[in-house]
């Protein structure tokens, strides 16, 4: 927050707002996940929590260049959809619509594609859990 970083709602932030709901989804994602969400709940502040809910799925931002910048997590399309670095360029092509650039994460899969109109999909990949 004091970095004034720019943030965007993921499919983890998702699964904390309905595990705060719902204790036996909590217990599921302990099993699948591990206790984050968990200690997530026990230790952020209701108003960090409010800050997350309130993070957009996808914003777009300038480059210095004035150049938009599509963010969201798995696609533009959903949080959740997955887009790996061997998608075909069909599939890219219809993820990225109308849009230039999109950055993206979801996969934690380093990956750039340009489709044949010069667009430009990319994932920086992760510091947490990159997929090597």
């Amino acid at each position: 927050m004091e970095e004034e970083a720019i943030m965007i709602r993921g499919n983890h932030e998702n699964l904390l707002f309905r595990a705060i709901e719902d204790h036996n989804f909590l217990s599921s994602l302990n099993q699948k996940y591990g206790h984050g969400h968990e200690i997530a709940i026990s230790e952020l502040p209701s108003d960090f929590i409010k800050i997350l809910r309130q993070l957009p799925e996808k914003k777009i931002i300038k480059s210095p260049d004035s150049i938009d910048i599509l963010l969201c997590h798995g696609s533009p399309r959903s949080i959740d959809e997955y887009v790996y670095p061997d998608a075909s360029e069909e599939t890219v092509e219809n993820i990225m619509g109308v849009n230039k650039f999109v950055a993206y994460g979801h996969t934690h899969y380093q990956n750039l594609k340009e489709t044949k109109n010069k667009q430009l999909l990319f994932n920086p990949g992760s510091i947490g859990q990159p997929r090597e």
